[in-house]
């Protein structure tokens, strides 16, 4: 009997455990929000931003020149390997994440899709995890002035 209770009890404290709440991304039809989706990948030069048409040059208020259009994936709009030719979005300043140019990007790109609520945030793994967590603040935004309050977080691309 004693045998029976502890084993029910320890089922019970493992099914607590074993619940997991996940959000799948909706695949219904595309809407604005849904053709819109930025990224955001930290390298060890600084921050790349993007969308489905291309990276965005300096000052996040145009694309890159040369940059190809129509690309959805995040790897194909993100520079391969990040080539020494490609200048990033949002420069490192000092060997750290410049978090104020990148609040400035994000403040703009929310202003040119209100609508869009979600970023995807990625990293190479040279990136030190203080970065990853301004780059993480400077895209939410503040309580006052919300940008982007849902932030993905993906593998990084290499």
């Amino acid at each position: 009997m004693n045998l029976l209770v502890f084993l029910m009890m320890a089922m019970g404290a493992v099914g607590a455990f074993s619940e997991v709440h996940a959000q799948l991304p909706s695949h219904g039809p595309p809407g604005e929000e849904a053709r819109w989706r930025p990224t955001v990948v930290l390298t060890e030069r600084g921050a790349f931003v993007s969308d489905g048409a291309g990276t965005y040059a300096a000052g996040c208020e145009a694309h890159a020149p040369g940059e190809a259009t129509g690309s959805s994936t995040v790897s194909s709009s993100v520079p391969s390997s990040v080539s020494s030719s490609v200048l990033s979005t949002v420069p490192n300043v000092a060997g750290a994440l410049d978090a104020s140019g990148l609040r400035l990007c994000a403040s703009r790109l929310a202003a040119a899709h209100p609508h869009a609520e979600r970023v995807t945030l990625t990293a190479d793994p040279a990136v030190p995890l203080a970065d990853l967590v301004a780059a993480m603040d400077a895209l939410r935004g503040t309580t006052t002035r919300p940008l982007f309050p849902e932030i993905q977080l993906a593998a990084g691309v290499r």
